[in-house]
C-alpha cells in the first residue's frame, strides 16, 4: 500500500488520483483556501434570531432603525343575543257565553264582543325591559270553538308594529257540523317592535285586544259555550333591546399571547427598559360593565407561571360604553400596564413563552343606575398587545438553530482514510452582544455524535457599542478548530448541524443597549481534510 497524502473539501469530494499534495510539511495541517469548500454561511439577521414566522408583522422601527416587537391576540365575548336569550311566551284567554249573550244572539242573529287585556312579558332574570326589536319570532294562535255557529275573532296587538303598523288579524272560524272547531294560524314577527312601556308607565307589559263576532245559524247554543284563544310567542331573537337588561356576568374563555421571541429560549435572564401590555377593551353595550381579572400571568415552560401584579391592574376595571343616544357605536377602555405600577420588567425577565389572560365582565355592577340598550351584535372585545422595544440587559441568554449537513460523499470509493479535519470558523458580530457559539453534530434522529469545540469557550466578541447602546461598529472573530481520526468517523452518520448562541449584552449585561434593523451576526465555516489514500484499492 503505498501512502499518499491529499488536500480535499469535506462536501463534494471527488476521488485523489493526481495532482497530490505532498503535506508532510504541513503538520499540523494548514488552511488552504482554494482545496476548502463552506460548509455554513449564514447572516443571521435580529428577526432570524427571533425565529418569528411573522417577523415582518411584530418587528417595527422608528426613523433611526430602533426595533420594537409587538405581540397581539384578541379574545371575543359571547355575543348579546346569546347572553340574554328571549323568553317563550304563553298567553290564553276565551269567551264563554252567558244567558243575556244568547238571548242577544238569538234575538239579533249577530252577537260581538270585545275585551282587552293586559299581559307580563315573561323574562328569564331580573330585566325590566320598555322594548324589542325582534329579529325573528313566531306568534302562533290556535282558537278552539264549541259554538255551532259561524264567527269570526279579530285580535289586535297595539304595540306590535311592522313599519307603525299595528298588529291586526281577522281570523275565521267556521263551523263544519262538529265540535271543537280548532283554527290554527301562524305568523312571522321579523323585524316587528314590541313596546312593553305601556306608554312609559311600566314594564315588561303589553296589550291584546279580543273581538268576538258571532252570526246565528240557527243550530243550538248553550250557555258555557266557549271560543278558547292561546297564544304563543316562539323561538324569539332580538335585533335591539331597551330598558334595564338586567345583571349578568359574561365568562370570557382562558387565553394566552404566544411569545415567539423566546420560543427557543432555554435558559438565561433578560431585562427590558420599557416593555408594555395595552389591553383595548371595545364594549358595543349600552350598560354599565367592570371587568374582573382571574388570571394575568406569565408563563415558561420549565419555570412554571409568575402572577402580573401591581396598582397598574385595577380590580375592578371600569369599562366605558355607549350612551342611549350612541347606540351602534362601540366604546374603547385602553389600559396600559407598564414599568411605573406593575411588575412588568421581572414578567419579561422571566422570558415566558406565554401570556395568559382571562377575564370576567359583569353587566349593571351597581345595578339600574343607566338606561341600557343591547343590540344582538354587542359584544365586549378585548385586544391583548404585548410591545417590547428593545433598549435593555441580558444575560446567559441561550438561542438554538438546527441546519442540514452532509458528509456522505468524502471518500465514494472507499479509497481514501480521512487523517485530519480542519474547520475554519469566521464571525462578525454586529449585535450588542458577547456570543459563545457551538456547533454540535447530529445525525438523523438528532442525537448529538460530537461538537465542533471542544472544549467549549466563547468566541465572538458584542460589536463596539457607544453611550446610548448603540453598535456603531461590527467585532470579527478567526478560530480554527482540528479534528483528528477518531472524532472524523462519528461525522459520517451526521445529518444536522445544531448551532446553539449563548448571548450577554455589552459589558457583562451591565450597561442597556439597543437594537437596531442593521444589526447582524455573520458566521462563515468552511473545512479541510487531509486524506491518506490506499492506491491498492
Amino acid at each position: 500500500m503505498a501512502q499518499l497524502t491529499c488536500l480535499f473539501a469535506v462536501v463534494n469530494m471527488v476521488s485523489c488520483t493526481e495532482g497530490y499534495l505532498d503535506v508532510q510539511n504541513l503538520e499540523p495541517l494548514e488552511w488552504n483556501p482554494h482545496l476548502a469548500v463552506p460548509l455554513v454561511n449564514s447572516n443571521l439577521s435580529l428577526a432570524d434570531v427571533i425565529s418569528t414566522v411573522n417577523a415582518d408583522d411584530i418587528i417595527t422601527q422608528d426613523s433611526t432603525g430602533f426595533l420594537t416587537i409587538a405581540y397581539a391576540g384578541a379574545l371575543s365575548s359571547i355575543q348579546a343575543g346569546q347572553l340574554i336569550p328571549l323568553q317563550d311566551q304563553y298567553l290564553a284567554e276565551s269567551f264563554v257565553m252567558t244567558g243575556p249573550d244568547i238571548s242577544a244572539l238569538l234575538g239579533t242573529g249577530t252577537f260581538s264582543i270585545s275585551k282587552s287585556t293586559t299581559y307580563s312579558y315573561t323574562v328569564k332574570n331580573d330585566e325590566e325591559l320598555d322594548s324589542i326589536i325582534l329579529k325573528s319570532s313566531k306568534l302562533k294562535i290556535q282558537i278552539a270553538s264549541d259554538f255551532q255557529h259561524n264567527a269570526n275573532i279579530v285580535i289586535d296587538i297595539p304595540k306590535l308594529t311592522y313599519k307603525g303598523v299595528s298588529f291586526h288579524k281577522t281570523i275565521p272560524v267556521q263551523y263544519q257540523g262538529s265540535v271543537p272547531i280548532v283554527t290554527l294560524r301562524d305568523y312571522d314577527l321579523a323585524n316587528y317592535k314590541l313596546d312593553l312601556s305601556r306608554g312609559g308607565s311600566a314594564f315588561n307589559e303589553f296589550e291584546i285586544g279580543f273581538s268576538l263576532n258571532i252570526v246565528n245559524s240557527g243550530n243550538p247554543i248553550s250557555a258555557g259555550d266557549q271560543a278558547a284563544i292561546n297564544i304563543s310567542f316562539i323561538d324569539n331573537q332580538f335585533s335591539a333591546i331597551y330598558g334595564y337588561v338586567g345583571q349578568r356576568t359574561m365568562n370570557f374563555d382562558q387565553d394566552s399571547v404566544k411569545l415567539d421571541m423566546f420560543a427557543n429560549s432555554i435558559d438565561g435572564t433578560l431585562w427590558f427598559d420599557d416593555p408594555e401590555i395595552n389591553l383595548n377593551i371595545h364594549n358595543s353595550y349600552g350598560a354599565e360593565i367592570s371587568g374582573t381579572f382571574n388570571i394575568l400571568e406569565a408563563y415558561h415552560r420549565d419555570k412554571g407561571t409568575l402572577p402580573i401584579t401591581g396598582s397598574g391592574i385595577p380590580n375592578p376595571l371600569v369599562i366605558n360604553y355607549p350612551k342611549a343616544n350612541e347606540v351602534g357605536e362601540s366604546k374603547i377602555t385602553t389600559l396600559n400596564i407598564n414599568k411605573s405600577t406593575t411588575n412588568i420588567r421581572d414578567i419579561i425577565s422571566f422570558v415566558p413563552q406565554y401570556i395568559i389572560h382571562q377575564i370576567d365582565a359583569n353587566v349593571n355592577p351597581s345595578g339600574k343606575n343607566v338606561y341600557n340598550f343591547v343590540l344582538d351584535t354587542s359584544t365586549v372585545d378585548v385586544d391583548f398587545e404585548i410591545i417590547l422595544p428593545l433598549h435593555g440587559t441580558a444575560t446567559g441568554f441561550s438561542l438554538i438553530d438546527t441546519i442540514p449537513f452532509n458528509v456522505d460523499n468524502i471518500s465514494a470509493d472507499g479509497s481514501a482514510e480521512i487523517e485530519q479535519l480542519l474547520f475554519k470558523l469566521v464571525t462578525n458580530n454586529g449585535f450588542p452582544v458577547d456570543v459563545g457559539v457551538q456547533i454540535y453534530f447530529m445525525d438523523s434522529l438528532y442525537k448529538t455524535l460530537d461538537s465542533l469545540i471542544n472544549p467549549y469557550e466563547n468566541i465572538m466578541t458584542s460589536g463596539v457599542v457607544d453611550a446610548s447602546g448603540k453598535v456603531v461598529s461590527s467585532t470579527p472573530t478567526l478560530k480554527y478548530i482540528s479534528f483528528g481520526t477518531e472524532r472524523i468517523n462519528s461525522l459520517f452518520d451526521a445529518s444536522y448541524i445544531k448551532i446553539r448562541a449563548n448571548l450577554g449584552t455589552y459589558n457583562n449585561g451591565s450597561d442597556p443597549v439597543k437594537f437596531y434593523a442593521d444589526n447582524n451576526l455573520g458566521i462563515e465555516m468552511g473545512a479541510q481534510v487531509k486524506l491518506k489514500v490506499d492506491t491498492k484499492k
